[in-house]
This record gives structure tokens, C-alpha cells and sequence, in this order.
């Protein structure tokens, strides 16, 4: 039987795929997780302005839906997490008829309280899986995620094992990097999605080269979060600088720059014209 806020975001779904004379399509609910399946979308449906319409009325409403967040490369996934309940809605887009591939990003913004359950919804996703959880449940769900299941994950490292991973670094080479101890480390030539990185600007500039040649090495998408920044101890100009240092070492050509999430909206938009002069993309990710 559907909860009141699951038949909510049904309704709320079906009635913009109305506006856009979509068909109403099947929604798939495994577990908590709800999917809509759309099939050979053509090039030029206007998918930004449907999520975005989508995006302004769930925000608005009381379903306590707190925030959905924006493709990447036109191919994949949007995930829309629910407070109270742990309901997530997969759009899971399909170009054509080939399968482009498959991708889904989880979110997961609050503690998780069944750990097996957990696992078990990952583990039946048909598709890739990227995973990125809050710090205090990052070593003991994701660790255990990454070390003992065949799956794929980009990787979210926040400041409290920056420092410690890139002290292995002398011991294993960029792409290696092992668990040891009771530390999360990471093996990236598992993580086939993206390669999330902090940039550790909150320590000493003699990490900067080994960060700028890690991450041209994984050749991946890279994330910039703002959780890594103490913005009571810089002031913005600072922030910028830090940031543009490993940000403009990069090559264009090869890798994107997202920000995820910046709440300090103005260095986002002094960010910009720099990396734009240098080709680099930017993708803004919004709570």
C-alpha cells in the first residue's frame, strides 16, 4: 500500500510527464527505491526543463523531499531523497534504443540504521552504482561496501582521511592505494563512475602535486566540495586561490570540474570565467 508521500511524488511525476504528452509510464519500486524507466527519448527532449519544474514544485511541497540532484553528461540519473522516509525516485534515461549505460547516484544524507538492508538494495540495482554517504557513515557502511562487494563507486573523501590516504602514497602508486587498518583507502581502478575528490585545500601546498598528478592519472570527472573548506577561517579571496591552484593545473581537454555544493554562490560565480578560459566545464550541484 503506497504511503501518503509516496503517492504524492506520483502524482506530482505523472502530472508533469502530462504537460510534456508524455504517456504515463511504469514506476518500479524495489524496496524504497522507486524507478522510472523512460525509452528512446529523443535528442532534443527538453529533459533540463522538466527536472527543473519537477525540482521547484517537490522542494515546494510537503512531501519532505530535500533536494534532487542534476545530471551529469546528459546520461544519467537523478536521485530525490526523502527525509522521513527512505524514498529515493531513479530517472533512469535511455537515449536510444542502444543502452547508453545504466547509472545511479544515491545520496544518502542521513544515518542508516540497517546496514544488511542497505547493502542488499545496492547489490540489486541492475546498473552501476555510485554511493556517497555522510561522513560518520562513510568507513562503516561504504567501507565495508567497497572491500568485500564487486560493485562500482566513485569516491566522496572528505578532510578526516585526505591527510591519511596521501601518507600511503609513498607506499602505494596513485592507483593502488589499499585499506590499511581501520582506514578507508581506495582502489580506483574500481571506481569506473567518477573519481570524487576534495582537494584537500585545507592542507599544506606540498599536496597540491600529488593531488593534481592523482587526479590526472584516474582521468576522471572531479569533485570539489565545499565540506573541506572552513569558511570562517578563509576569507573568499583565499578560497579562490587555493581552489584555482589545483583547478587550473588540470587538462581541459581530459576532465570537468564539478562543485558540489557550494552554499557560497558568489566564489562559484568568480570561479567560472577562469576555468571557462580554459575550456573546463562546470557543474553546479545543488543541495
Amino acid at each position: 500500500m503506497e504511503t501518503p508521500v509516496k503517492k504524492n511524488l506520483h502524482e506530482i511525476v505523472r502530472r508533469h510527464f502530462s504537460d510534456f504528452g508524455l504517456p504515463d509510464v511504469p514506476f518500479q519500486t524495489l524496496r524504497d527505491t522507486l524507478t522510472i524507466q523512460f525509452e528512446s527519448l529523443s535528442n532534443d527532449f527538453p529533459v533540463h526543463y522538466l527536472i527543473h519544474e519537477l525540482q521547484k514544485e517537490l522542494r515546494g511541497s510537503d512531501n519532505y523531499v530535500t533536494g534532487i540532484e542534476s545530471e551529469i553528461n546528459m546520461r544519467t540519473f537523478f536521485v530525490i531523497t526523502d527525509e522521513e522516509e527512505p524514498l529515493k525516485i531513479v530517472f533512469n534515461f535511455q537515449r536510444s534504443e542502444q543502452d547508453i549505460g545504466r547509472e545511479i547516484v544515491l545520496f544518502v544524507k542521513k544515518n542508516i540504521t540497517d546496514e544488511s538492508l542497505f547493502i542488499n538494495t545496492i547489490e540489486s540495482l541492475p546498473f552501476p552504482v555510485t554511493v556517497i554517504l555522510t561522513p560518520s557513515e562513510r568507513e562503516r557502511v561504504f567501507g565495508k561496501l567497497l572491500h568485500e562487494h564487486d560493485l562500482s563507486f566513485g569516491v566522496l573523501i572528505t578532510p578526516a582521511i585526505t591527510e591519511e590516504l596521501y601518507k600511503l602514497s609513498e607506499e602505494y602508486t596513485p592507483l593502488r592505494i589499499r585499506q590499511t587498518t581501520n582506514r578507508l583507502a581506495i582502489d580506483f581502478e574500481k571506481s569506473n563512475n567518477f573519481l570524487i575528490e576534495t582537494a584537500a585545500v585545507k592542507y599544506r601546498s606540498a599536496t597540491y602535486d600529488q593531488i593534481r598528478k592523482r587526479i590526472i592519472a584516474a582521468n576522471k570527472p572531479v569533485f570539489l566540495a565545499d565540506t573541506l573548506i572552513n569558511l570562517t577561517s578563509y576569507d573568499e579571496s583565499e578560497i579562490r586561490e587555493r581552489i584555482l591552484k589545483i583547478v587550473v593545473s588540470l587538462k581541459p581537454s581530459r576532465q570537468e570540474i564539478i562543485l558540489f555544493p557550494f552554499e557560497n554562490l558568489n566564489l562559484v560565480s568568480s570561479l567560472i570565467p577562469t576555468l571557462s578560459k580554459r575550456s573546463i566545464r562546470i557543474a553546479e550541484l545543488r543541495r
